[in-house]
């Protein structure tokens, strides 16, 4: 099946998508039609917003003077991306 869209045509045959333009066919490198499950994309989104925080405690445990407030730090930080649990 396929429908026009001015620029080209998309195609889904036996479950794979096709973009043909000008005689060119495209197919997608990634299929992202798995479905939505709410707590792994909850946990996912918490991970991302975290990730520059968590860099910033872990580059800090590395320095030779690192300190327990620079632990207590990475293990808050581990708890936010946990949803509140270390």
């Amino acid at each position: 099946m396929g429908a026009g869209n001015g620029e080209g045509s998309i195609f889904a045959d036996n479950g794979r998508t096709r973009l043909e333009i000008g005689g060119t066919t495209l197919y997608p490198i990634a299929l992202m039609g798995r479905g939505w499950n709410e707590a792994e994309d909850e946990a996912n989104a918490r991970l991302i917003a975290a990730a520059p925080e968590m860099l910033a405690a872990l580059l800090a445990l590395t320095h030779p003077m690192a300190s327990d407030e620079d632990l207590s730090h990475a293990l808050a930080v581990i708890a936010k991306v946990k949803g509140g649990e270390a």
